[in-house]
């Protein structure tokens, strides 16, 4: 074999570890978004997939907040591939906590009333015992646009419920 051949394959070879080491790099990366538990669930009809994450994360208002007690209602929009939807959300305050919450689906569509029945179904264990100025759900039982809609809600909350 030539030296031009040998060096030909020897920079292919090189080039092809380089290429595999970083797609493997890009792989492994852990990712960056804070997962705090997750949610099965053994829904039918789902644009997502059957297990889904759920994150408290610090909101945008992280700052030194104190919350009157008391329930805050509102309703929130958000966009979905069929239009846009509302779901209802009710929280209770208490010493800066969630102590307990409910949500009522509104949707208009089938395929958005099946995402919000899961949602409704899973996401109270996500906030009750969170503290407010801190909490931001992540997906919740493949709903990954209603939980827009839910922190919306939350974002409005917090405007209510400021001291």
């Amino acid at each position: 074999m030539s030296s031009a051949k040998k060096t030909a394959l020897t920079s292919f070879f090189v080039l092809l570890i380089t290429v595999l080491v970083v797609a493997g790099a890009l792989v492994i990366k852990p990712d960056t978004k804070a997962t705090t538990a997750s949610v099965s669930t053994a829904s039918s009809s789902k644009e997502g997939p059957s297990q889904t994450n759920a994150s408290t994360v610090p909101s945008s208002s992280s700052c030194l907040a104190h919350y009157k007690d008391g329930t805050y209602t509102t309703t929130e929009g958000y966009d979905t591939p069929e239009g846009t939807e509302s779901i209802g959300v009710s929280i209770t305050v208490s010493n800066d906590v969630v102590t307990s919450t409910s949500a009522t689906k509104m949707s208009r569509s089938r395929e958005s009333r099946a995402y919000q029945e899961d949602f409704i179904a899973s996401y109270s264990s996500f906030v009750v015992g969170k503290k407010l100025t801190d909490l931001k759900i992540g997906i919740v039982s493949g709903a990954s646009l209603t939980t827009i809609g839910f922190n919306q809600a939350l974002d409005t909350i917090r405007s209510q419920a400021q001291s």
